[in-house]
């Protein structure tokens, strides 16, 4: 038996014969896949499921409602390390009452979260623990 294989991906590789074999089962197989398939899978279909329709929404998109005004430039000066009230204060040059606002609606919204004092951006699908 293991001739034989030996013997047909030979034929099948290595001649010009093979190689139109070969394509010619190829052609047929994919023409028949494509007979039995066609009302089922469309490419909108597929894209869609992918989320790369253009009305499709993909999960990984942000669904937080982006912040406005002050509470962006709060988050602005916030960045990615966590921080307390004085230092943010320092940072974007508001008042204290502006900055305790924006901070509570980015709190509210899952942009920003306090522990200790400290002041820290959430990322993403963070767990707000």
């Amino acid at each position: 038996m293991h001739l034989d294989v030996l013997d047909l991906r030979s034929f099948y590789y290595r001649t010009n014969l093979g190689r139109v074999a070969q394509k010619a089962v190829r052609d047929q197989v994919l023409m028949e896949l494509a007979r039995r398939l066609r009302g089922f899978l469309r490419a909108s279909d597929v894209l869609s499921r992918l989320g790369m329709s253009p009305g499709a929404r993909r999960t990984s998109q942000e669904l937080r409602p982006a912040p406005q005004g002050q509470a962006a430039i709060v988050l602005d000066a916030l960045g990615w390390q966590a921080s307390t009230l004085e230092q943010l204060l320092a940072r974007c040059e508001l008042s204290l009452e502006v900055v305790s606002v924006a901070l509570a609606d980015l709190e509210r919204s899952g942009w920003v979260t306090e522990r200790g004092g400290w002041f820290e951006r959430r990322a993403r699908g963070e767990d707000p623990r």
